[in-house]
């Protein structure tokens, strides 16, 4: 058996690698292509008189050559669905280990959005919910302005955008913002209800215009009445809260009752 024979035998039970399987195919099929040359040369010299002169040496030696190359033609399938084999395998190790890794950090964004987002949502439903309530207030002061008098507030987006109005090339976030509750993505946690919406807004318009002289009056009748309202905005985002506490912890509990 040649150094090239005992290499295939071996590579064929053997743990060998796609990449030194596809250099031995090769230099099989180099092999091959050389021993059959080599064949073809012993078969004409077996039957050349001239050239042989021992017509029994030169049919052995013919048929050494035939049989090498054979031996090399019938190992060649195999030693293909070897490599096949192995670099489905190694193909699919590598496979794995990128959905390992993609898995990860999609686990790892999904537990961080999943905490993120409903605190970030709280959170600027919380303030733009203020800010409707300042945006109102700074409305009705305007409104109470007695005739002549100067004052004005920019609205707190407004004055952090340090821009004077809106435009339709740069509306107002709060206007245009849309933020869906994370449980249930077809609701709108911002902006709130309409009805809630209309509470907001009818705080700018408690006040009629042209207070005149009498423009303090009322004053405090407005805030009780903004304070109110603010509660009930309040108690609606807090039923809210409850309600997906109280969802989490029974989901948390069918959790635990699977295991």
């Amino acid at each position: 058996m040649s150094a090239l024979e005992k290499r295939i035998a071996a590579a064929l039970v053997d743990e060998t690698s796609s990449a030194d399987l596809a250099a031995l195919l090769q230099e099989t099929e180099a092999a091959i292509t050389q021993a059959d040359a080599n064949a073809e040369a012993k078969r004409k010299m077996a039957l050349d008189l001239t050239l042989s002169a021992d017509a029994r040496g030169a049919r052995e030696a013919q048929q050494v050559a035939e049989s090498i190359r054979d031996r090399l033609c019938f190992a060649l399938p195999r030693l293909k669905a070897r490599y096949q084999k192995i670099a489905a395998q190694e193909n699919l190790a590598q496979l794995q280990a990128e959905f390992a890794a993609v898995e990860a950090a999609r686990d790892a964004l999904a537990r961080e959005l999943g905490e993120l987002y409903p605190e970030v949502v709280a959170k600027l439903v919380d303030l733009f919910s203020r800010i409707a309530v300042n945006d109102a207030e700074i409305s009705n002061l305007h409104r109470q302005r007695p005739a002549g008098v100067s004052l004005h507030l920019r609205t707190p987006e407004l004055e952090a955008r340090d821009v004077d109005g809106f435009t339709r090339d740069r509306p107002s976030i709060a206007a245009t913002l849309r933020l869906p509750d994370f449980e249930h993505s077809d609701r709108m946690v911002w902006p709130p209800p309409s009805t809630l919406l209309a509470v907001l807004a009818s705080q700018g318009m408690a006040a009629p215009p042209h207070a005149g002289g009498d423009w303090w009056r009322g004053r405090e009748e407005r805030a009780a009445a903004q304070r109110g309202e603010q509660a009930r905005v309040a108690a609606y985002y807090e039923d809210m809260e409850r309600q997906r506490e109280e969802r989490e912890a029974a989901e948390a509990q069918a959790r635990r009752s699977r295991r």
